[in-house]
């Protein structure tokens, strides 16, 4: 038996999302726009009660009204696997502005941001001590959780990120 595949991508998905949601088409409308290319996609097809659906998903969960495997931990467990997942984004984040310093390219806007998360999240360590390393199996979906988290945070923020340096 094959394995299942998706027939959509997230970015797709995503975009039926802003299409019907941010720019307010109806389905109908927002497959329409999608055949002719949108947001720097390639044109696709998509039935529009497939769209709505899709739409209605990605609505709740960035409303938290679907709850995610996270939150249906226990929260001292699931505090804890963010705080790892968040320390995995920092850790790559700094990574890539130490690339990019050595390029002779600084950015100290990220590198503010950056210095600001890692005292928060050493802040946060120190209340809740982490207690034993988590399996890297068992951690990879909790970072596309955390990214989730990250991104519905940048939308709420105004232009220009919102933070004063």
């Amino acid at each position: 038996m094959a394995k299942f595949e998706r027939k959509y991508t997230d970015a797709q998905r995503q975009a039926v999302y802003r299409l019907v949601y941010e720019d307010g088409l109806s389905a109908p409308d927002a497959v329409a726009q999608a055949g002719h290319g949108v947001y720097g996609l390639e044109p696709f097809e998509m039935p529009a009660t497939t769209a709505r659906e899709y739409a209605r998903r990605i609505k709740r969960q960035r409303e938290g009204l679907e709850l995610t495997p996270l939150a249906r931990k226990d929260p001292s467990e699931a505090l804890k696997l963010l705080a790892r997942r968040s320390i995995a984004l920092l850790d790559r984040e700094v990574e890539s502005l130490e690339k990019a310093s050595r390029k002779g390219n600084i950015d100290l806007d990220r590198l503010v941001k950056a210095s600001r998360v890692r005292r928060e999240l050493e802040g946060s360590v120190k209340h809740r001590p982490l207690e034993k390393p988590v399996d890297d199996e068992a951690d990879k979906s909790a970072s596309a959780e955390v990214a989730r988290i990250i991104r519905r945070h940048r939308e709420t923020l105004p232009p220009g990120g919102g933070y004063s340096t």
